[in-house]
C-alpha cells in the first residue's frame, strides 16, 4: 500500500551578492552582453535566472532560490521549508490563509471586548448591547470553525 509521508528539512539560505566567491560556491553561470550582466543558478527545477539580493536556499534535496521580497514578506526564518507536491502546497497555503484570518478575527474580538468594558458601551441601549454580545458570540463561533478547518487540513498533511 502506497503511503505519503511529510518530510520537513533543514535548509541553509544565503543572500546572493554577485561576488565571484558566491558564483564559484554555487556554480552560478555569469552572462554578460552589451553591458548587461545576469546570472543563472542550477536549481532543482533547472537553470533559473537570479539577481543580486535573491536568497539561495540549499538542502540535501538540492538548491533553489527565493526572491528577496518574498523571503522578507514571509519571514522565512520563522517557518520550515518543505519539499512537497502541489496539492500539499495548496493545503499549506490554505491553512496559512485561515490562520491569518483567524488572527484578524481574534483582533476584532479583542477590540470589541475592550469596547464592551467602557462607559461608551454602557451608554448604549440594551438592544444595542445585546446585539454586540450576539456579534461577539458569532465571531467566537466563526473563529472556532476556522481553527477546526485548520486542524482538518493539518491532519491531511
Amino acid at each position: 500500500m502506497l503511503q505519503t509521508y511529510r518530510k520537513t528539512v533543514t535548509v541553509q539560505a544565503e543572500q546572493f551578492d554577485g561576488s565571484e566567491k558566491m558564483i564559484k560556491k554555487y556554480d552560478i553561470e555569469k552572462h554578460e552582453m552589451d553591458g548587461d550582466t545576469w546570472f543563472d543558478l542550477n536549481t532543482v527545477e533547472g537553470a533559473m535566472e537570479i539577481v543580486k539580493g535573491d536568497w539561495i536556499v540549499s538542502c540535501e534535496s538540492g538548491t533553489w532560490f527565493i526572491p528577496d521580497k518574498i523571503f522578507r514578506r514571509d519571514n522565512v526564518q520563522s517557518f520550515s521549508f518543505e519539499i512537497t507536491d502541489k496539492k500539499t502546497a495548496a493545503n499549506i497555503e490554505l491553512a496559512n490563509k485561515l490562520s491569518k484570518e483567524n488572527a484578524e478575527v481574534a483582533g476584532r474580538m479583542n477590540r470589541l471586548d475592550e469596547f464592551m468594558h467602557t462607559d461608551e458601551y454602557n451608554r448604549l441601549s440594551s438592544k444595542e448591547q445585546r446585539l454586540m454580545i450576539i456579534q461577539y458570540n458569532a465571531m467566537q463561533v466563526y473563529a472556532d470553525v476556522l481553527l477546526q478547518r485548520i486542524d482538518e487540513i493539518k491532519e491531511r498533511l
